[in-house]
């Protein structure tokens, strides 16, 4: 996985070609901006002065020429700038889709609205900070020219643009970096309101029917309110910034202005000399600014870099071991001292072709073995492994993905996309001839007909259009077309209707007929489809038997099964 210290940094290095041509077609431009007003001074002293129509011609001449290549110059420059903005943009989109997606997770606590925020705004601006390299380059390169040609026409207006300009960027420097901190303070809330407005989307079905939208739409104001607080903030100092770097600016051009009307004053400097000087002057303004924009712009960028890094640098949750055996069902399941969350050293083993369920007592313990089967999450201690007769592979051995299609897991809650049913579950079918009977062993050929009969096609966006007891069928239909050597359900059916839950049970019973199948769950129709059931109290398996056999004997499991 890649990580970085500074995105930035690492955007910029990457585009380093660009960069550097980008910066010296602009510092080109800036130097033919400052050679105008030098060449409008020898047109005075040499044509209109002298009444030289001949020289007026050629001066006029060579004039429209140097505006032909400061007007080229720019444009491929500015073109350069806006290419370099994109690429680099896209690279740091590419770098965070690749960390987003890491098979090894790690950043499952990030909301889905705080993902796109950092993929998005963040990513767009560190592109622009990039790009105000270039600015930067191109106005300090401007100001040097103009120091330059004011210092061989005076030594004094030379020496002052020279002294002071260090002092304008040292001002600069200063002022963006209370800047940055509250820019990065501002992201942050913006990112933090943008996964709760996505939560919120997401779930707004479910709140709506248990009442709760004020209590969802409370939650986003305050999320909102916080993002605004920090705007104001941040722009309370942008003003601060581009008040004191404006003024550091002013009185510069002040200073050089007042020094070089003496000297024409005076005759140390020609008329020409100081019609060059007040455009130089002038032109200084558009230097100082950009040198101001670009600060205030790379401040944004680096506070936009420092989120950006905290997610690729962030370590995945779990590692591949990186081999991959040829593992030919049918494969069994052993759970050895298992240590994880509430997990106290949990054992468990399932045949080859066996379906089994797991009941425990806390959900929590169901959702620390999920995680663990799932290889989502490292255990504190113990091992899961498959068995192909007397042979065990640690799946912490196996290459991430090769274990997670041995150990399937289909998650309570798993996201669906917005497809035809048929679409979706043949988008994982390891066979075509698989999807219809998936379909229908998960009761989700009735989700079809409903759909046909409202005249949809499609699920909608991530399934929003389904009632939760339609998705949850889609999502088993899904997951049971992967015909997986060990499948895990964790509580599919949660959402269904008793009588659906029955046909469901039947399917998943015969559709996985010779695979291993594991039911972790406490719906007592699922469980009595299974071989047999492990009871889990206290983060250790405790009972085993058939569900009729512990309905009938053990009250735990009439407390956590059947009340």
């Amino acid at each position: 996985m890649e990580t970085a210290a500074s995105p930035l940094r690492r955007a910029v290095r990457a585009h380093r070609r660009a960069v550097v041509g980008g910066s010296l077609l602009v510092v080109v431009h800036q130097a033919c901006e400052v050679a105008v007003p030098v060449l409008v001074g020898v047109v005075v002293d040499r044509a209109v002065a002298t009444g030289d129509a001949a020289a007026m011609a050629r001066w006029t001449a060579v004039l429209a020429l140097l505006f032909v290549c400061l007007s080229a110059a720019g444009c491929i420059g500015l073109y350069v700038e806006q290419r370099v903005v994109n690429d680099a943009t896209h690279w740091a989109r590419t770098r965070l889709a690749e960390r987003l997606l890491h098979p090894g997770g790690g950043l499952d606590d990030t909301r889905s609205g705080g993902a796109l925020s950092l993929t998005t705004v963040e990513t767009a601006r560190l592109g622009e900070g990039v790009g105000a390299v270039i600015v930067v380059v191109a106005a300090v390169g401007g100001i040097l020219a103009g120091a330059a040609v004011l210092l061989a026409t005076s030594v004094t207006l030379g020496l002052a643009v020279v002294i002071a300009v260090p002092v304008v960027v040292a001002v600069v420097r200063v002022a963006s970096a209370p800047l940055t901190t509250r820019a990065a303070g501002h992201q942050a809330a913006v990112g933090a309101a943008a996964g709760v407005a996505g939560d919120l989307l997401r779930g707004l079905r479910v709140l709506k029917g248990l009442g709760a939208a004020p209590a969802g739409a409370a939650a986003y104001r305050r999320a909102s309110g916080a993002a605004l607080q920090a705007a104001l903030q941040a722009t309370r100092m942008r003003a601060v910034y581009t008040g004191v770097t404006r003024t550091a600016s002013g009185v510069l051009l002040l200073v050089v202005a007042w020094i070089g009307g003496r000297q024409a004053l005076s005759g140390d400097i020609t008329v020409g000399e100081l019609v060059a000087a007040v455009g130089l002057t002038q032109f200084l303004v558009g230097p100082f600014l950009r040198l101001a924009y670009g600060g205030e712009v790379l401040a944004h960028a680096r506070a936009a870099s420092a989120r950006i890094a905290g997610a690729l640098q962030a370590p995945p949750a779990v590692s591949g071991g990186g081999a991959a055996p040829s593992l030919a069902p049918p494969l069994g399941l052993a759970v050895r001292g298992l240590r994880h969350g509430t997990l106290a050293g949990l054992d468990l083993r399932v045949a080859p072709g066996e379906v089994v369920g797991v009941a425990t007592v806390r959900p929590s313990d169901a959702v620390a073995l999920v995680a663990c089967l799932d290889r989502t999450a490292e255990p504190a201690a113990g091992t899961v492994a498959v068995t192909t007769g007397d042979v065990e592979v640690d799946l912490a051995t196996l290459d991430l993905d090769l274990a997670r299609r041995t150990v399937t897991v289909a998650h309570h809650a798993a996201p669906l996309f917005e497809d035809r049913i048929e679409a979706e579950v043949a988008s994982v079918a390891a066979d075509p001839e698989r999807v219809r009977p998936a379909i229908a062993a998960a009761a989700a050929d009735e989700v079809a007909t409903a759909l046909a009969e409202a005249g949809e096609r499609d699920l909608g966006e991530a399934g929003t259009g389904l009632s939760g007891g339609q998705r949850q069928r889609v999502a088993l239909a899904r997951a049971l077309a992967t015909d997986a050597p060990v499948l895990v359900l964790h509580e599919p059916t949660t959402a269904v209707d008793a009588a659906t839950e029955h046909r469901v049970a039947a399917g998943v019973r015969a559709l996985r007929r010779g695979r291993t199948t594991v039911l972790v769950t406490t719906s007592p129709t699922l469980l009595a489809a299974a071989d047999r059931v492990v009871l889990v109290e206290g983060g250790r398996a405790v009972a085993e038997a058939t569900h009729g056999e512990l309905a009938r004997d053990h009250d735990t499991y009439r407390a956590a099964v059947l009340s």
